[in-house]
């Protein structure tokens, strides 16, 4: 009897309950291509992300899943992942191609180095293209800072009424309101439309080994002359991030963002925008003004 295929997984906890989001079935792809996904994956772990639960809540939209069932490729931890539908059997309603540019690519390199690299690599893949057919799908604006004393706070978060709040006290953990728990993250919106992120960056390098922002912060404190980080001791190395993301029913929708002279010409407008909505203040206790007046 024929046996069953089989599959590349990425497990982890979140609530109490194991998750698991496949990463590509054997044969299709190379344990090394199925291992840079699921590090991925984890990766969103890790930023307070629950991909198997936003899975199955955007069924529509193109999934890791669904797209290793096609072509992959990966083009470094400065360029991007590239998920290619099969021309002959495409999802309907989901882009030929998707490109998630690497973070390190983008924090030493900016937006000009990322369109550079799409267009490098379209040019060697020998894939024929006109900027109409382009779509900015996500973005996302991170600042990392160095505190140890910090701690994300609910209470701090202004945003609209009915906006979803979640809290972490460990990097696999999902909303907890338990006293006492060191919080570790915070998350509030939907990364379909606009999301603010607070977590434990620190955490997240060492959990992935992702060691080139060690690299990237100790540059930074060299160049003002500052010690740089031993990741062993939390008191002194504690980096937290801020991350704004916006995705698609901003870009797209709403600025109606095409191509990448848009991208260049809306993204402030399009951050500045959320930032009026989504904010993280310190509070005030001075009753002459609102409880969160400064941002």
């Amino acid at each position: 009897m024929p046996s069953a295929a089989k599959t590349y997984q990425a497990q982890y906890r979140k609530g109490g309950r194991t998750r698991r989001v496949s990463a590509g079935r054997h044969g299709k792809i190379t344990v090394e291509e199925a291992r840079k996904l699921a590090k991925e994956i984890m990766g969103q772990v890790a930023k307070g992300e629950n991909p198997a639960e936003e899975i199955s809540q955007h069924r529509k939209a193109p999934t890791v899943a669904a797209f290793c069932e096609r072509f992959t490729a990966h083009t470094g931890d400065h360029g991007a992942v590239w998920l290619f539908q099969d021309p002959e059997d495409r999802i309907p309603n989901n882009p030929g191609i998707t490109v998630d540019f690497r973070a390190f690519g983008l924090a030493t390199g900016g937006l000009d180095h990322a369109e550079q690299h799409f267009r490098d690599c379209m040019g060697a893949f020998g894939i024929p293209y006109v900027e109409t057919q382009l779509r900015v799908a996500r973005a996302d604006f991170a600042v990392d800072f160095l505190a140890p004393w910090f701690e994300p706070d609910r209470e701090a978060l202004a945003l609209p009424p009915g906006t979803r709040i979640t809290e972490y006290t460990g990097i696999a953990d999902t909303a907890t309101m338990a006293s006492g728990a060191r919080v570790v993250g915070l998350r509030a919106g939907a990364v379909a439309n606009r999301q603010l992120a607070i977590y434990d960056k620190r955490a997240e390098v060492i959990q992935t080994n992702k060691m080139g922002w060690l690299t990237i912060w100790n540059a930074a404190l060299e160049a003002v002359n500052k010690p740089v980080l031993d990741l062993s001791d939390r008191n002194t190395s504690q980096v937290w991030r801020i991350e704004l993301r916006l995705g698609s029913k901003q870009l797209r929708n709403r600025f109606e963002m095409r191509n990448w002279q848009d991208l260049r010409d809306m993204i402030g407008d399009a951050f500045t925008d959320a930032l009026t909505r989504l904010r993280y203040c310190i509070p005030t206790t001075d009753r002459n003004r609102g409880p969160l007046a400064h941002s």
